[in-house]
């Protein structure tokens, strides 16, 4: 049976896509039960579990060979579960951050609505160029950090550093010459 394990898993690691086909098949619905003990939503339960798939078949010849795959690829659903979560925090965070800015303009007599901001912000976000739109939302929407963000779009973690400072520049100068008309 050990022997057997081993094969599959260094069929995988090579390559096979029949073997990878029998892992998924052996371990995907035990992935979706233990991403349940988290996440009360069967279907993102089940996003995570494929993409984790997807991600360890990408990883496959880099995971070290004492590793078992199985075990590797619980903790790229654990990693990508424990990612998202704190992405949420943080956005709750920064949509608690501009509910507090706009009471505070709201207190100091700075009557302009909310939804004017945010439609600013918007048009702001639109008018950048498409890289680095693509950018700024994987990383303020999705959540992902800079590196992961240079692993998904295979570019530098610099790049991504220079295009979030760029659409930084860009909105902030966009915001202040829309607020100004």
């Amino acid at each position: 049976m050990e022997k057997d394990k081993d094969l599959s898993e260094h069929l995988i690691r090579t390559g096979d896509k029949k073997a990878f086909e029998v892992f998924y098949r052996i371990h995907f619905k035990s992935l979706i039960a233990y991403l349940r003990m988290f996440i009360g939503d069967p279907e993102h339960a089940k996003d995570i579990a494929q993409q984790s798939f997807v991600k360890l078949w990408i990883k496959r010849t880099s995971v070290p060979k004492e590793v078992p795959l199985k075990r590797y690829l619980f903790g790229i659903a654990k990693n990508h579960f424990v990612d998202q979560h704190r992405a949420r925090i943080r956005e709750n965070q920064v949509l608690e951050s501009l509910k507090m800015d706009a009471l505070a303009h709201y207190r100091n007599g700075d009557t302009e609505p909310e939804t004017h901001r945010s439609e600013l912000l918007k048009q702001a976000i639109n008018k950048l160029p498409p890289k680095c739109r693509e950018i700024l939302l994987l990383s303020k929407m999705d959540g992902l950090t800079y590196k992961q963000i240079a692993l998904e779009l295979n570019i530098s973690v610099k790049t991504v550093e220079s295009q979030m400072r760029i659409a930084y520049t860009k909105i902030r100068a966009c915001i202040e010459e829309m607020d100004h008309n």
